[in-house]
């Protein structure tokens, strides 16, 4: 685990347009959002998935040059 888990990722519905969020650590648990608002579930795909350990990586060695 790192900090970018407690960070939150808003994300709007496709079915209704609500808002939603949910924190990093949790969508890389359960790998889905849901909307607050109607219920619609929306899963992480391989590109989400990807683009998660990408910005992992990212800050990881942005963390490692601050040292």
């Amino acid at each position: 685990m790192n900090w970018l888990d407690d960070f939150s990722i808003k994300f709007t519905c496709s079915e209704c347009r609500g808002e939603g969020a949910k924190l990093v650590r949790d969508l890389k648990a359960d790998g889905h959002v849901t909307c607050p608002h109607c219920g619609h579930t929306a899963n992480l795909d391989e590109a989400g998935r990807k683009m998660l350990a990408i910005a992992e990586e990212e800050i990881a060695r942005f963390s490692r040059s601050l040292k």
